[in-house]
């Protein structure tokens, strides 16, 4: 078969609209709302978070890709712990986020994040949108949607 097949192996996305019970928009929330953020364990748990606009460039790419089959790793490359995105979302808002402690997810993995290195190479792709740079653009689309919901 002339079948050409990529399969996109992602990291997790995150930008203006996503899901609402993912760390990124909760700890936004919270920031704005006052009430705590719910931590498991010390915080330590760490993934790859990635821009949907990144996802996006590469999607892209994918499409003029000639090779019949490719897995692709689509993420930052990097590890982003839980409670540094709790300073993140802190600097970025200005506001403190109360934290409430609770147990840890023993089936979770602690440390997560995708080597992109054959995406740079197969798709010449990389990521463009820093984590910061990232939650900024999501928290100034989380006021503005605010602001319109209110």
């Amino acid at each position: 078969s002339n079948m050409k097949v990529t399969c996109l192996r992602l990291a997790n996305i995150y930008g203006p609209g996503m899901r609402t019970n993912m760390v990124i928009p909760q700890l936004v929330e919270k920031a704005f709302s006052g009430e705590p953020f719910t931590m498991h364990g010390d915080g330590t748990a760490a993934r790859d978070y990635l821009n949907i606009l990144d996802l996006v460039d590469a999607i892209i790419l994918t499409l003029g890709l000639d090779s019949k089959f490719e897995i692709l790793n689509i993420g930052s490359g990097r590890s982003t712990e839980v409670r540094e995105l709790v300073g993140l979302v802190q600097r970025i808002t200005g506001r403190n986020i109360r934290i409430e402690s609770s147990k840890d997810n023993p089936t979770q993995d602690k440390k997560l994040y995708m080597d992109v290195s054959k995406a740079k190479r197969v798709l010449g792709w990389q990521p463009n949108i820093g984590l910061e740079e990232g939650i900024k653009r999501y928290t100034d689309w989380y006021r503005s949607a605010s602001a319109q919901i209110l």
